[in-house]
């Protein structure tokens, strides 16, 4: 019985591993899109407008942390 647990949790660790490196590679690559908004020569931009962006982006980036550093919700109900 804890075999198939050890192999359902070595399961799902392989499973987070293989889908965060291929979501990790995918905001990877937007950024590298975003980027390209730099390039002054097709974009005309103000530090207010950046500023925008990446306070944007620094939020979500939050959001995403903290959610993955609660702890699990899980209570015992005891009467």
């Amino acid at each position: 019985c804890m075999g198939a647990y050890m192999k359902g949790k070595n399961q799902r660790k392989y499973s987070f591993q293989v889908v965060a490196e291929k979501r990790g590679n995918n905001i990877s690559k937007s950024i590298e899109v975003l980027t390209k908004l730099s390039n002054q020569k097709n974009y005309d931009y103000d530090k207010n407008q950046v500023d925008k962006i990446f306070k944007y982006l620094r939020g979500q980036l939050d959001i995403a942390e903290k959610n993955f550093n609660k702890p699990p919700f899980k209570i015992d109900f005891k009467l």
